[in-house]
């Protein structure tokens, strides 16, 4: 029988009429580099020493637990809560395999991703749950660094809870010893789909936008009003009125200018301009009294 089950009979036994009660709870976290932190809370309820007939109620904790039952690696303090009594005994960063004091209730291993975490037997037989006096308390919470996969406790987060003093069977655990192999919850999983899914559409959306705004159409181009039409503006004209010159052979509205941008386009040269023929001078009018054939004697 381990130490806690023969802690319960013998308060049993030494007083058979006790109404106090015991209190053996163990709180301990792993973590990813093989080491544990925790305490150890054992107490008595107040007036246990006199039911027992001990000096005190530290007398009777003793006579339950031991002197120390714990090494160097616990530090010892004393513990009230109510009108509860007794010691606490903290550990910090402890390795695993050097936790041997708790190791009549359970054994931590390093397996693999997996903390395990293993009971040598049950904490209680039936005959041990008989004799419990009532109120009787004693809990074993191990938090794991990753997810719980296998347990036969309560798991609540990454925690497992076993109450010892109605556990007829050997305690059992298995969780990741990573926080990074536990996997992330479906909930944020869906989550980063999502986000992920809406990033790549306003990908989308921008690089088509981007694109038509590339693909500017005719109307939105520099307007040719603007683009100087070479040989009409710097050629002469004053000598050569431009009402009698021939220019319906090279018009210049027909000329198509959307397929190329004008500014780019280097400048057509214009076709020599006609030279103006003169005009036959216009002959004299006849006069009124004379006759053709005067005319043409003179």
């Amino acid at each position: 029988m381990n130490r806690l089950a023969r802690a319960t009979v013998l308060a049993f036994v030494t007083v058979v009429a006790l109404s106090g009660c015991i209190r053996y709870n163990v709180d301990m976290t792993l973590a990813p580099d093989d080491t544990a932190s925790g305490s150890v809370v054992l107490a008595v309820q107040t007036g246990v020493g006199e039911e027992m007939g001990v000096a005190s109620d530290d007398e009777a904790l003793t006579q339950l637990f031991g002197e120390s039952p714990f090494g160097s690696a616990f530090v010892e303090k004393d513990y009230a809560e109510g009108d509860w009594v007794g010691k606490s005994y903290s550990f910090d960063s402890v390795p695993i395999d050097e936790l041997a004091d708790l190791s009549d209730i359970f054994t931590i291993t390093h397996e693999g991703d997996n903390y395990v975490v293993q009971g040598p037997d049950a904490p209680m037989t039936q005959e041990d749950l008989d004799q419990l006096p009532p109120g009787a308390e004693s809990k074993l919470s191990i938090t794991f660094p990753g997810e719980v996969t296998d347990t036969n406790g309560t798991v609540d987060g990454t925690t497992v809870t076993w109450n010892l003093f109605s556990a007829t069977e050997a305690i059992h655990a298995e969780g990741k010893a990573s926080a990074g192999s536990s996997g992330l919850p479906t909930a944020l999983l869906v989550g980063g789909a999502i986000a992920l899914l809406l990033i790549g559409a306003a990908v989308v959306v921008f690089l088509a936008t981007r694109k038509r705004g590339s693909s500017t159409p005719a109307a939105d181009a520099a307007p040719v009003a603007d683009a100087p039409v070479d040989g009409i503006a710097d050629a002469p004209v004053a000598d050569a009125p431009v009402a009698d010159a021939p220019v319906a052979d090279a018009p210049v509205a027909d000329a198509p200018v959307a397929d190329a941008p004008v500014a780019d386009a280097a400048p057509a040269p214009k076709a020599p301009r006609a030279p103006r023929k003169p005009k036959a001078p216009a002959a004299p009018p006849a006069a009124a009294d004379e006759t053709p054939e005067e005319n043409s004697k003179s």
